[in-house]
């Protein structure tokens, strides 16, 4: 079972992972000043429109363990994201470290 930090922003059914979540929108968001990451939730299906986590603004995350703008994982309820996941239409500044950061396996991200 993955660990994801308990510590970001906005965390969406990170802390169930690999609990499915399916039905979850996160779209126009602003997030500031955290300590690790501002936003943890799931990635899109490759090479289709995003419609699920888009449009969100992470910035001034300071750092500790990790200072990424968005941690993005393989959505559990997509069969798919076994071989292809991904995020878009988002954005970071001013991160300690990766605007969008992954570390799930997968073929093609």
């Amino acid at each position: 079972m993955a660990t994801l930090d308990v510590m970001g922003g906005a965390l969406f059914c990170s802390l169930t992972y690999p609990s499915e979540c399916p039905g979850l929108r996160i779209i126009g968001n602003i997030c500031a000043g955290t300590v690790q990451q501002c936003f943890t939730g799931p990635a899109h299906d490759c090479d289709s429109k995003n419609t699920n986590f888009h449009s969100n603004v992470a910035h001034s995350v300071s750092g500790g363990f990790s200072g990424n703008g968005f941690t993005v994982y393989p959505d559990p309820s997509k069969v798919g994201h076994k071989e292809c996941f991904e995020v878009s239409n988002n954005a970071a500044y001013k991160c300690a470290d990766a605007g969008i950061f992954s570390n799930f396996p997968g073929k093609k991200v």
